[in-house]
């Protein structure tokens, strides 16, 4: 049901990291180097320069989960992005480094290895290797730089060695942010979901029960008779997003003018993407609460009442936000279906646990 065409027109935006060397063109994985979601899923475009390597996962997924890499020496990858909640951290705004708090809720890095560049909810890093250098040094998350924390690298009696054979490396006086951000990013791109009861359904291999099936039919409008949820106009399978950045009615204009977080026009500096964020996957969205980029909505079912009512319209919020008219049955249902989308194997498997 993707547009793949407009999809890979995407992927090859991505940008090069800055501050460090040029990640190259992407290149499509082999797939044999990741974990295989569904035959759905179409190859992973990743930088030419950091193809996957079975030994830089592992090192990486070390990092992900070591308080090492934050100034205060208390905050991971892993504090904001936990494995038994898909990749986020339950928190309406997470908490970084000496006990400051993010404007935004951390999004799940469910998938996120197919997102076509432009990443965090406004699009303003380039690549998952640019993201991994703008959360290290970023001030409310792990507050470091990166002097410092390659010094910490170097000396360590582990990293220091094994980032000195991965990349060939001379000895440990020439390493580099860009290694740390590689193996980081490439375990982030291992993090690959697909196996969920709705797949195994797609599949022929698992049932839906009644309720699952009606929400399943709202959800995609599948049949006249059922209300149009207007969900997956954004939430495309097979990746339940579309990747694009829109204005979903969480805030009046009145509220935007006392709010500081514009979204994506501070990126663009476009005054038509003010409230504008990017659409968040719903795979394992039953595990990712709180909800919406500020983490205003506790539950799925404020979720869908919030879309139900239409939210708040705006001249720029997107036209599939609007007065939905479903009945109690209809939300239920709706709900019921969104759990068919949580992969347990996702969830618990050891490849993406604290080593």
């Amino acid at each position: 049901m993707m547009r793949y065409g407009r999809w890979i027109g995407m992927g090859l935006l991505l940008l090069v990291l800055v501050l460090v060397l040029p990640w190259g063109d992407p290149a499509v994985v082999p797939v044999t180097a990741l974990p295989e979601g569904p035959t759905s899923f179409p190859g992973m475009l990743v930088p030419a320069h950091n193809q996957t390597h079975p030994e830089a996962i592992a090192l990486g997924r070390k990092l992900f989960f070591d308080t090492i890499l934050s100034n205060d020496g208390k905050v991971s990858c892993s504090t904001c992005h936990d494995p038994g909640r898909a990749f986020s951290d339950g928190l309406p705004h997470s908490t970084g480094a000496g006990g400051l708090e993010t404007r935004r809720h951390a999004p799940a890095l469910v998938n996120v290895g197919y997102v076509p560049g432009e990443l965090f909810w406004d699009g303003s890093v380039g690549s998952l290797e640019e993201q991994v250098v703008r959360s290290i040094e970023d001030p409310t998350e792990m507050a470091s730089d990166w002097t410092t924390v390659i010094r910490k690298l170097r000396e360590h009696p582990e990293y220091g060695p094994a980032l000195v054979n991965l990349f060939a490396l001379r000895d440990g006086s020439h390493l580099r942010p860009m290694h740390v951000a590689q193996v980081i990013a490439q375990f982030e791109r291992s993090l690959v979901s697909g196996h969920s009861r709705y797949d195994q359904y797609r599949a022929g291999i698992a049932a839906l029960n009644e309720a699952e099936l009606r929400g399943l039919a709202i959800f995609f409008d599948f049949e006249d008779e059922l209300p149009d949820a207007e969900c997956n106009h954004c939430h495309t399978d097979p990746f339940f997003t579309d990747f694009q950045f829109v204005n979903n009615g969480i805030q009046s204009p009145d509220q935007w003018k006392n709010n500081p977080d514009g979204g994506r026009v501070e990126v663009t500096g476009k005054p038509f993407d003010r409230g504008k964020f990017r659409v968040p996957t719903l795979r394992n969205v039953a595990l990712t609460a709180p909800y919406m980029h500020d983490g205003s909505k506790a539950t799925l079912m404020e979720v869908i009442e919030h879309y139900n009512s239409g939210g708040h319209p705006a001249i720029n919020s997107s036209v599939n936000v609007r007065p939905l008219g479903l009945t109690e049955r209809d939300k239920s249902d709706l709900l019921a279906f969104l759990h068919t989308l949580t992969d347990s194997t996702f969830i618990h498997n050891p490849d993406f646990q604290r080593p």
